[in-house]
């Protein structure tokens, strides 16, 4: 699927005016965090990635303005064995590998479950933290929940890094979104 209906897609499955989406995808796209190039039938096809870094922009902010440094942001919060008490890899994979949210996300829309099955996605910004609650192994039951953080050494640099968000940023909603709706964008991605 090419930007345009992507764009649309994306605007009807996560009930956000398609102008709003289509300002977030040009920021992106001005950051090179979006695929880019030819117009009209040679223009790229949106891949997995997009679909991730797309649905952090929207979730992690309300200005588009924002959308390249939320991505960056939470993009490469890496998995938090400790705080998640669970192993990242559902597959029998390495226990001790620590993804980054963009690369959970990514595997998602690919229909690449090593991570498990997504039922919501929750970005609390002022807490650093993204969780990923997934569906647990036996029927419809709620699983493990994969929490992400910055990959600070301390508390105290935590900290820190806390203060140098301004409070006018606006980055300070809790906000989700449900697996059922990833899986239908994931699905037309892989409709091509």
């Amino acid at each position: 699927m090419q930007s345009g209906p992507f764009i649309a897609a994306t605007s009807a499955i996560y009930k956000v005016a398609a102008p709003t989406v289509r300002e977030f995808a040009r920021i992106l796209k001005a950051n090179e965090l979006f695929s880019t190039g030819a117009r009209g039938v040679n223009a790229p096809h949106m891949t997995p990635l997009d679909a991730a870094r797309i649905t952090l922009a929207l979730l992690g902010t309300e200005r588009p303005s924002q959308a390249a440094e939320v991505v960056r942001k939470f993009g490469a919060y890496t998995f938090d064995r400790e705080m998640s008490r669970c192993s990242a890899r559902e597959d029998g994979g390495d226990p001790e590998y620590a993804p980054d949210v963009e690369e959970v996300l990514a595997a998602y829309f690919s229909f690449d479950h090593r991570y498990g099955m997504i039922h919501e996605v929750k970005i609390e910004p002022s807490g650093y933290w993204v969780g990923i609650e997934r569906w647990g192994g036996s029927g419809p039951t709620l699983g493990e929940t994969m929490f992400f953080t910055p990959a600070h050494q301390t508390l105290d640099q935590l900290k820190k890094a806390e203060d140098e968000i301004e409070p006018k940023r606006g980055i300070r909603r809790t906000s989700s979104l449900l697996g059922y709706d990833m899986m239908e964008l994931a699905k037309c991605v892989r409709d091509d």
